[in-house]
Parts: structure tokens; sequence; C-alpha cells
């Protein structure tokens, strides 16, 4: 069985407020956000948001498809900064996991 990984939401508090980075890590939240502390970042990455999930790759992509899709929120193409306020993140994250659970519950009621 794949080991389980993490999407996570870190904030920043030289950045501005409603700045976010969404990304995902098969170690542990807390030392992904130790490794983004470098000399290019005055202060360290704070962890608003994380996900254990074994398929976090899948569903770091879908939330990225997802945001990019509706909006233009994203700070530069190449980067997974987003200009996104946090409660609508997080109110977001919900909706798209529970339309994740009843994806996954329609495929076994049907089996």
């Amino acid at each position: 069985m794949k080991e389980a990984g993490y999407v996570y939401i870190l904030t920043n508090p030289s950045f501005k407020e409603d700045w976010v980075k969404i990304g995902k890590s098969s170690r542990p939240v807390n030392i992904r956000s130790k490794e983004l502390d470098n000399t290019a970042v005055p202060l360290p990455f704070e962890i608003y948001a994380t996900l254990k999930t074994v398929k976090y790759s899948e569903a770091e992509k879908l939330i990225h498809h997802y945001i990019e899709r509706f909006t233009n929120l994203r700070i530069r193409n190449n980067r997974e900064f987003l200009m996104l306020r946090l409660m609508r993140l997080l109110q977001f994250s919900r909706r798209l996991h529970y339309c994740l659970m009843m994806r996954r519950l329609k495929r076994f009621l049907s089996k």
C-alpha cells in the first residue's frame, strides 16, 4: 500500500495577508515548512492546515486545478503561491473533500 503524504496550506507573516502556499509533501508538514525557511524568506512559514492522504499528489493537483479553473489567483504561474483569503480557501477545501468522499461512496455502492 502507498504511504500517506500531506497536502498543506502555509502562510508567512512576511507576505501579504491573503497570500498562501498550497503544496504537497511525502514528509510531515513541519519538516517541509522548515525546508522552505531559507535566506530568500525573512520569516518562517506557519502551518495553517494539512490533509493527510495516500492520494496527496492527486489531491494537491485537484485543488490547484479547481482554483485555477474558476479564478486567476496564482501569484506566478510557476509557483504554488495564491492570493486567497484563508477562510475562503478552508471552505473550498472542505467542499472539495466532501465531493471526493461522495464520489468514493458512489463508486463503492456501484460495485
